[in-house]
């Protein structure tokens, strides 16, 4: 009498759930790195290897080797023969992008800071255009940095 339960029906449609979410995993990570969002790729294959490792722990069920051949849902059919997918994004790292923009941004606006407060101590706080001037240019290199850094990831 082959084996059908509600269970090995429940761990086959596991199976599959587990399948679905590695394959969005993947193409998150591989949009991500597209478009530049480093961490985002990072977190998306990091999410990937835990799926992938899941699906290999549920693929050694014993109780889906005794579910009949033709009782299987054909995407586990296949998982079984095949084994879990391989990524082959994995294998071959994005390449880095430069982070000089950043750190020059970064630079200038700690100079103006620094021209900022150096002014503020020579003088006072005042509307003088002398402090002014830096202060208004700290702000501005200021939030530029920080886009510039959210957007590169």
């Amino acid at each position: 009498m082959p084996y059908r339960t509600s269970r090995a029906f429940r761990e086959q449609l596991q199976l599959l759930a587990l399948a679905g979410q590695l394959e969005q995993a993947r193409a998150g990570a591989a949009a991500a790195a597209a478009r530049g969002r480093r961490r985002r790729a990072t977190r998306e294959r990091r999410r990937a290897e835990e799926l992938s490792r899941a699906l290999a722990v549920a693929l050694e069920r014993p109780s889906l080797r005794q579910v009949a051949a033709d009782d299987l849902l054909p995407g586990v059919r296949g998982l079984l023969e095949a084994g879990p997918p391989t990524d082959a994004a994995a294998e071959t790292p994005a390449p880095a992008t430069s982070r000089t923009p950043l750190v020059v941004l970064a630079c200038a606006s700690l100079a103006a800071w620094a021209a900022t407060i150096a002014e503020a101590g020579a003088g006072g706080i005042s509307s003088r255009p002398e402090l002014v001037v830096p202060d208004v240019a700290a702000l501005t290199l200021t939030l530029i940095a920080v886009l510039v850094g959210l957007r590169s990831g």
